[in-house]
């Protein structure tokens, strides 16, 4: 991802009210590795509902496990945790074969374990 793309996330972020627009900044942060602008991107996401939200129902409760995969990377494990319990919460009785559920029980059993 190029700098001038990640200033125009960051743009958005600063801008805009719609959550798939603070979705993909947020998602862009977490790929480049700005872990600080993916974590506030996630949580004002997660602190707000606004009405086109609820247009975005998957990404909408996904924003858990994005969260979780931000403050692992962050080194803050108890959060990651708990995000990632939420997430799989929510998603209990999805179909299986959800790559993101797959992949948020891995890390729970790691965390819990203590890797």
């Amino acid at each position: 991802m190029t700098d001038s793309a990640l200033f125009w996330y960051g743009q958005v972020v600063d801008g805009s009210e719609q959550f798939y627009d603070r979705l993909a900044a947020g998602l862009a942060f977490l790929k480049a590795n700005r872990l600080a602008d993916a974590v506030a991107s996630f949580e004002y996401l997660s602190a707000h509902y606004t009405s086109p939200r609820m247009f975005w129902n998957p990404e909408s409760v996904k924003l858990h496990y994005y969260l979780g995969l931000a403050y692992e990377r962050s080194n803050w494990n108890d959060r990651a945790l708990r995000e990632y319990e939420v997430f799989l919460d929510i998603w209990k009785n999805a179909d299986a074969g959800l790559a993101e559920r797959t992949d948020a029980e891995r890390r729970i059993q790691r965390l819990r374990a203590g890797h």
